[in-house]
């Protein structure tokens, strides 16, 4: 059970990390054309 939760913390952070990285270079883009 202990090692299905580190999976599924692991995967969720994993997601995150990239969704914001995608956030970022989305209003960088933005900032840019201004």
């Amino acid at each position: 059970m202990f090692e299905l939760s580190s999976d599924v913390v692991n995967i969720f952070g994993e997601f995150v990390g990239g969704f914001f990285d995608a956030i970022v270079t989305v209003l960088d883009s933005i900032a840019g054309l201004f």
